[in-house]
C-alpha cells in the first residue's frame, strides 16, 4: 500500500486488529469495520480471539459517514454475511464478502447494488468490491453479472473477485497475498484500480487498491496482463 499509494483501502477476511497495523501505510485516515457474524449474533472470530469480517481504509483525513449490515438473505452456515461502507461528500465505497451458495450469494450482490444505486445514478462516485462467491459467464452455476444494474460496471479477476463501479473508469486488477488469523485460510490481496479515485476496492480474502490517476478506460486488465475491456 504504501508504494501504490491508495486512496481506499478495502479488505475481506481480516482481522478487527488488522486495521491499526495497515492504517499507517495510508497515512491513519478513516477506517472502518463490520465483523461478519454468527447465527446467534456474536461476532465471528479470527484463531486469535480478533473480530473477524471486512474493512475500510481511507487515506483522505476527511470525516465520513460509516455504515454496515448484514443481508436479510442468508444461507444455513455458521457465518452470516455482512457489508460496510463509508461516505463522503463525493465518494461512496463499500466492501463484502457473500455467501458460497450461488443463489443466496446472487440475492446478496442484488442487495447491494440497490444498497448503492441511488447514490450512483445521481452522479456519486460509487464502488463496491469484494469476494462475492460468484463467477462471471460460468459453465455451471449463476452469472455475477446478473446482479449488476446500469449505472454500475463490474470487472473481475477471471475467478470470483469482483468490482462493481460508477462514474469512476476502470485500469487493473492485480491479485497477490497476505496472511492473516482468520478461521480457516491465509487471504489473498486484489487490487482493482479505478480512475477518478483511489480506492482499494474489496476483493477476495484481503486487500485491494485503488488509484486515482488520469488513465483510459480500457487501460491494463487483470493479473498483470494487458486486456481491453468492454463496459458491461
Amino acid at each position: 500500500m504504501a508504494a501504490k499509494q491508495p486512496h481506499v483501502v478495502s479488505l475481506n477476511e481480516i482481522c478487527r486488529n488488522d486495521l491499526p497495523q495497515l492504517a499507517p501505510a495510508m497515512g491513519n485516515g478513516l477506517s472502518a469495520f463490520a465483523p461478519a457474524r454468527r447465527p446467534d449474533g456474536t461476532p465471528v472470530r479470527c484463531t486469535n480471539g480478533d473480530e473477524y469480517g471486512n474493512g475500510l481504509i481511507f487515506r483522505s483525513p476527511a470525516a465520513g459517514t460509516v455504515f454496515s449490515g448484514q443481508y436479510a438473505t442468508q444461507d444455513g452456515g455458521s457465518e452470516k454475511r455482512v457489508y460496510v461502507c463509508a461516505e463522503f461528500a463525493d465518494l461512496v465505497g463499500c466492501g463484502t464478502h457473500l455467501s458460497t451458495t450461488g443463489n443466496v450469494a446472487t440475492a446478496q450482490c442484488k442487495a447491494a447494488i440497490a444498497l448503492l444505486r441511488d447514490r450512483a445514478v445521481a452522479g456519486r462516485q460509487t464502488f463496491l468490491a469484494g469476494d462475492f462467491n460468484l463467477k462471471y459467464a460460468p459453465l455451471i452455476g449463476p452469472d455475477v453479472q446478473d446482479c449488476n444494474a446500469a449505472p454500475f460496471f463490474r470487472k473481475g479477476d477471471g475467478s470470483v473477485q469482483h468490482v462493481f463501479a460508477a462514474n469512476l473508469g476502470y485500469v487493473r486488477t492485480e491479485v497477490t497475498g497476505h496472511d492473516v488469523h482468520g478461521p480457516s485460510r491465509p487471504a489473498r490481496r486484489a487490487v482493482p484500480a479505478l480512475r477518478g479515485i483511489e480506492a482499494d476496492g474489496m476483493s477476495g480474502e484481503g486487500r485491494t487498491t485503488v488509484r486515482r490517476k488520469p488513465v483510459p478506460r480500457d487501460a491494463p486488465g487483470h493479473r498483470g496482463r494487458t486486456a481491453r475491456w468492454p463496459r458491461r
